[in-house]
């Protein structure tokens, strides 16, 4: 009966081993899943913050170029106009001269 009860208190306290290891493997696991989580998550802010950059790079870039092609087509445009405008200014000249001369 002895026996009995001591192999018994042996396999309660066997499985309270048991348990007292489980626990620290368990806190030992989620700790090294909490540093590999802040490391994931340390890497995915870098990430995102380097793209960040390359896109807002490329969206200056994009712009500055669209603000070139856009001041060239207007100064083009500017130009053309402004020779138009010379053309009838010196057609307006034209006439008004012929109608003078031939009110004479």
């Amino acid at each position: 009966m002895l026996d009995v009860l001591s192999k018994v208190k042996q396999a309660e306290e066997a499985a309270q081993q048991l348990i007292g290891d489980a626990q620290q493997k368990a806190v030992a696991i989620r700790a090294d899943a909490q540093r590999q989580g802040k490391t994931i998550l340390d890497n995915a802010k870098s990430d995102a913050a380097r793209i960040s950059e390359e896109i807002v790079s490329r969206a200056q870039n994009d712009a500055k170029t669209w603000l070139e092609n856009s001041k060239s087509a207007s100064e083009s445009e500017c130009k053309a106009m402004a020779e138009r405008s010379q053309e009838k200014l010196t057609a307006a000249a034209n006439l008004i001269a012929e109608r003078i001369v031939n009110t004479l």
